[in-house]
């Protein structure tokens, strides 16, 4: 006669602490709240230091943002304390650089599946240039990252100081050289561009 547990056959023993395991679980989980299972669940995250110091949010994955007009893709794995931006390098195959996102100036903009964010990204290459670009990024919350919408370029070694939620458009406060400025020289010339950021967080001229 085969072994017994409390006069339990041993085959029949452990499929019952099976079914005894999981409804203790059953019983443990329908006694938390949505929002507690959350808390432990993103406990359990590791928060990556630079989406989190660039955007104060809490995110497991690093930010990776498409070059625009590339196919190169600028994976940030730096953020400078002092300066208050994040860096990445960047390799196109014909032209390598650096890429930088300040945290200021930042703009929270409502999309059709959540929060998302306005900054200014500059890209340079070997040459003496210094691009910068509007870039608006969502929230993936299925992937929990953050993911690049659309870019709009600004203009070559500008200084862009504020960006402005009007009723209707973006407004995007920023200075570039005058015409009889040196592109060496600090810009002077103050300039203000509306655009429009739709739900998707597409950008386009007003």
């Amino acid at each position: 006669m085969g072994r017994r547990i409390f006069n339990i056959p041993v085959l029949l023993f452990i499929p019952l602490v099976l079914l005894f395991i999981v409804i203790v679980a059953g019983v443990y989980r329908f006694t938390l709240k949505d929002q507690e299972i959350m808390d432990k669940f993103a406990a359990a995250q590791v928060s990556d230091p630079v989406v989190e110091q660039l955007f104060d949010l809490r995110l497991p994955v690093a930010l990776v943002m498409p070059l625009p007009e590339t196919l190169a893709n600028a994976v940030f794995t730096q953020f400078h304390q002092e300066h208050q931006l994040a860096s990445a390098t960047y390799d196109s195959g014909q032209e390598r650089g650096i890429v930088t996102i300040s945290k200021h100036p930042q703009l929270p903009v409502p999309l059709k599946l959540g929060q998302g964010v306005l900054a200014i990204a500059t890209v340079s290459n070997q040459g003496s240039g210094l691009f910068s670009y509007l870039v608006s990024f969502g929230l993936d919350r299925q992937r929990t990252r953050l993911v690049t919408l659309d870019s709009h370029f600004l203009g070559d070694r500008i200084n862009v100081t504020d960006l402005l939620n009007e009723a209707d458009h973006i407004s995007i406060i920023y200075f570039e050289h005058a015409p009889q400025q040196a592109m060496a020289d600090e810009p002077t010339q103050k300039v203000e561009k509306q655009l429009i950021v739709n739900d998707l967080g597409k950008i386009t001229q007003k």
